[in-house]
């Protein structure tokens, strides 16, 4: 495929001729007015002004994606950058019209948008600006001359000056036709030529200007010549039409990284360089959404098309990118929630003496402003179903307007901000290569003991679905640490084995740990997540001061469980104590020699649907004895399916998970009813300790 990609810029694309812009295609959006647009816009217009006034050397713009039709070329992905380069190279004054005189941008359906731009092209975007500025002047200058008129003598609706715009001056010109104010890409198109026009610096020299747009720079991939499938047609026409969240989300994104280029840390470290953008797109465009499209899409794009399940083929599509959203978001949540500070930031500010009351009143809002601030990014984070996860962009966005907004472009020491190169790393932990273009999730290679339910609703289905428990995830942020610093290895059969190991130690700490310690508040979660940090990393110790290889020795996390002796602030510690007793059971000796006898039966046990992974009350019952921990669980079975006969399933929970004695009994009428009942049932099969 590399082949058939060029690197061009928007002048390279015209000269091989017209860009019709598809009847498939939706309108021009990047003008809209709502606020999230226009905080995307203002950016995107930003980062593509760096590159024309010199401040950047260039800036490239993903993949666009069309065929050349009809002696044009259509794009089906990349239409909305294309129409906003159409008009930056107007505003800058590039001739941008054929050799009859028509506009190079032509539209296949929308006559009112292809007469706009053919006439458009036939006038000087400077002109619209200085007469803007010009009028402008003139209403301040009547303003100030009314307001020094005596306080009776002045009219109140002559105060305020008028401030004329470009948009406003070719509304107003006679060409432009009254349909044309209800046609939405024109709209869209005047509020982009405002933005741009406000942005740029005009006393800059024009021609050096428009040398410079050169820079700008797309991956052009030509499917026509390259005969591409329909498979691939209607996954185009579903990113570029039906998908526009996702693109939304990629732009704003992508435009983050450009802006970090031009940032500094405390440290005088660029927050992000050309290397990042590169490995984003490459990664965006690459394997992130293949997984997902052979996840969610290529079963039924696999089919043979036809009308009948056309619908279906566009929902795979829909799907396949809404999924890919919600990975990306979450992911990013994960990492921010991991790192926001939730604190008191008086020590961030410099405070000033008690008796400059204007200074303390200043100091005092602005560190309560930016103490809110992260409040909202830390709350944003921790709401990461589907239904709030836009709102962490926004919050982010919030998080640094007054940063971003000032002249400095070093990064404060109270500020978070996204880390692109670890979020690269961090996503690609989660992706397996089968080769000749086919991925995978890490989390396939789990058996199915180690799922959630016995089907194929993995972790990962878990991360990328709409609703996500606290619980689940600090499960999934504790195997992402575990990725971290032990990456998945192709030639490591004990790579796999302690992959299962630590998610099953995971699943019963986090995911089921008895109702102990449910992580059900903000902080809970923040605690969770940073025990979980300073186990891992305790582990990774251990192995380092022992000399062993957890790629090597398939025990090593048994081995780190079985010394496993401190409590971890936010983890359910009796579940740690309980994980401990089974890895000391497990063990032979200290080199990592596993009982097989002693595994498969705590196993067997951990798989019962009622007991959630918690089997310490027969662990405490057995003693250390073999057949009597496996005679306690079968009776136990046994017992369990009488209750659920009897429907008295909520007495055996209360009585069982308290039969422990060093456990507090949080619920005697249960504890007792379970004394009785299996007394009555099961005393014959077995002595039961401690009943």
């Amino acid at each position: 495929m590399s082949d058939n990609i060029d690197k061009m810029c928007f002048a390279d694309l015209i000269k091989k001729g017209k860009i019709r812009i598809p009847q498939i295609q939706r309108d021009y959006a990047q003008g809209r007015k709502n606020k999230e647009v226009k905080e995307i816009r203002n950016h995107f217009v930003r980062s593509l002004l760096l590159v024309v006034t010199g401040k950047k050397a260039e800036t490239q713009l993903d993949f666009v994606y069309g065929s050349d039709r009809k002696n044009a070329f259509e794009p089906l992905d990349g239409q909305q950058r294309l129409t906003t380069l159409f008009i930056l190279h107007w505003v800058l004054g590039v001739d941008l019209q054929t050799a009859e005189g028509e506009s190079i941008l032509i539209y296949e359906t929308r006559n009112t948008s292809e007469a706009f731009c053919k006439e458009l092209v036939h006038h000087n975007a400077k002109q619209f600006v200085n007469e803007a500025a010009e009028k402008t002047k003139e209403s301040k200058k009547k303003t100030d001359e009314e307001r020094s008129k005596p306080e009776e003598q002045r009219d109140a609706s002559k105060l305020k000056a008028h401030i004329y715009t470009p948009s406003e001056i070719i509304q107003n010109r006679d060409w432009f036709q009254w349909g044309w104010r209800f046609d939405p890409t024109i709209n869209s198109m005047l509020v982009m030529i405002d933005t741009i026009c406000e942005q740029m610096d005009w006393t800059l020299d024009l021609d050096a200007c428009q040398a410079r747009l050169n820079n700008i720079t797309f991956n052009h991939l030509d499917l026509g010549e390259m005969g591409m499938s329909d498979e691939l047609f209607i996954k185009m026409n579903a990113r570029g039409k039906l998908l526009s969240d996702f693109d939304k989300l990629k732009s704003t994104l992508e435009e983050e990284i450009q802006l970090q280029q031009g940032e500094v840390n405390c440290d005088g470290k660029k927050l992000a360089d050309s290397y990042i953008e590169h490995a984003w797109r490459e990664n965006m465009d690459g394997k992130w959404i293949d997984l997902f499209w052979q996840k969610y899409a290529s079963a039924v794009m696999t089919q043979i098309p036809s009308d009948d399940n056309k619908k279906e083929r566009l929902a795979a599509a829909k799907e396949t990118e809404k999924r890919l959203k919600i990975f990306l978001l979450r992911m990013i949540a994960m990492q921010l929630f991991a790192k926001v500070p939730s604190i008191d930031l008086s020590n961030d500010f410099e405070k000033p003496d008690d008796d400059d009351e204007e200074a303390m009143r200043l100091y005092e809002i602005r560190k309560n402003r930016i103490y809110n601030l992260h409040e909202t990014l830390f709350e944003s984070s921790y709401n990461v179903n589907e239904s709030d996860l836009d709102d962490l962009l926004i919050a982010y966005q919030n998080y640094l307007v007054d940063w971003r907004s000032s002249d400095s472009n070093i990064l404060p020491s109270y500020c978070t901000i996204i880390d692109f190169r670890e979020l690269i790393n961090d996503i690609n932990l989660w992706i397996i290569d089968k080769g000749e273009g086919q991925y995978t999730d890490v989390t396939t290679l789990l058996p199915l003991d180690s799922f959630f339910d016995n089907n194929d609703y993995t972790y990962f289905s878990h991360l990328v679905g709409d609703n996500i428990s606290n619980d689940t995830l600090a499960t999934l942020y504790s195997l992402q640490c575990f990725l971290k610093l032990y990456p998945y290895r192709s030639d490591s059969e004990a790579w796999c084995l302690n992959f299962e190991e630590w998610t099953r130690m995971s699943r019963n700490v986090f995911k089921f740990d008895n109702n102990t310690d449910r992580i059900n508040k903000r902080k809970d979660a923040s605690d969770a997540f940073g025990a979980v940090f300073s186990m891992v990393s305790d582990m990774k110790r251990y192995h380092e001061d022992n000399g062993i290889d957890l790629y090597e020795n398939n025990a090593a996390v048994l081995l780190f469980l079985k010394q496993l002796n401190h409590p971890y602030k936010g983890i359910d510690n009796k579940s740690l104590e309980e994980e401990e007793d089974k890895a000391k059971l497990r063990l032979i000796d200290n080199e990592g020699i596993i009982n097989v006898s002693w595994t498969d039966a705590i196993r067997n046990a951990e798989r019962n649907p009622y007991l959630w992974g918690q089997i310490r009350c027969l662990l405490h019952w057995a003693n250390g004895n073999l057949e009597t921990f496996i005679g306690y669980s079968n009776c136990l079975t046994k017992w369990i399916n009488l209750c659920k006969r009897d429907k008295a399933l909520a007495h055996f929970e209360g009585g069982y998970r308290s039969g422990y004695d060093g456990q507090k009994r949080k619920n005697e009428e249960s504890f007792n009813h379970f004394k009785c009942i299996t007394r009555y049932y099961i005393y014959t099969d077995i002595q039961w300790k401690g009943v």
